[in-house]
């Protein structure tokens, strides 16, 4: 933990934060290998790291398809592709790659609280990074369970029109090429909360000492107000074994009152 603080005439200000490193690794599997959806346990890699296929971009045409290596005959152009990683000109469960992390490779969090007279602000930050996820069901796939699209899958998705979307070709989900376990939707989950912030004035002793109080403060107080992340499927500070949106999120809570004590 490092701080700093300091006071200049009414001013006042202290700043504090720690940082922790993790680095995970399995060292002994008695040479084998848990597979379990998404995920695997292996030797030399870190606990529950991702093992999925590498997506290689998206392919614009018949003749990069017939000169690719598509994952079956049913591919066309606006699908995924896959990298061939044995290079025996077909992808199957031997081209996976072990990529990514489940566990933070840092947490962090840092304190703020400046001060002028008798008012005062606090804030809590908390973060981690390094850390990815693999959402699935309703906030990857269209048409899931019988839902509509989102509108980034209307407007961002792949069109001989629109060649460099982001998305892929829009089908359903009986289009499985495109829904393949890759990197393509393996997301980044790292993120930065404002936890909590008050606000809070401090009556003057001379003020309350008139109504037989010891000490009188009115506050707002509000927790988990802002995030900053590049995961917006969803709310990032989540069970990341969790791949679907079934769990509830951090709520936004605003909070005002008095503090008295007599």
């Amino acid at each position: 933990v490092v701080a700093h603080r300091r006071t200049i005439k009414d001013f006042r200000y202290e700043i504090s934060g720690s940082v922790s490193y993790v680095k995970n690794e399995i060292v002994d599997l008695d040479g084998q290998e848990v597979i379990s959806g998404v995920r695997i346990l292996k030797e030399g890699y870190p606990i529950d790291a991702y093992y999925i296929y590498k997506a290689d971009g998206i392919y614009q045409s018949t003749d990069e398809i017939a000169n690719g290596t598509p994952l079956s005959v049913n591919v066309r152009p606006g699908y995924l592709k896959y990298w061939d990683k044995t290079g025996d000109g077909q992808i199957n469960g031997d081209d996976r790659i072990i990529t990514g992390s489940s566990i933070p490779s840092y947490n962090y969090s840092f304190n703020l609280n400046v001060g002028y007279k008798n008012l005062s602000l606090t804030a809590f930050f908390q973060g981690v990074q390094g850390i990815n996820i693999y959402p699935t069901l309703n906030m990857i796939y269209p048409f899931n369970n019988g839902a509509g699209v989102t509108k980034e899958w209307m407007t961002d998705s792949w069109t001989p029109e629109n060649p460099n979307a982001r998305l892929p070709l829009l089908t359903t989900t009986t289009a499985t090429e495109n829904y393949v376990s890759s990197t393509f939707w393996l997301r980044d989950a790292s993120y930065l909360r404002l936890k909590n912030v008050q606000l809070k004035y401090d009556f003057p002793e001379t003020l309350i000492s008139r109504l037989s109080l010891k000490r009188l403060s009115v506050f707002a107080n509000a927790e988990n107000l802002l995030t900053f992340s590049k995961f917006d499927h969803f709310d990032p500070e989540k069970n990341i074994q969790n791949n679907n949106l079934y769990e509830y999120p951090s709520l936004k809570t605003y909070s005002f009152g008095l503090n008295v004590t007599f």
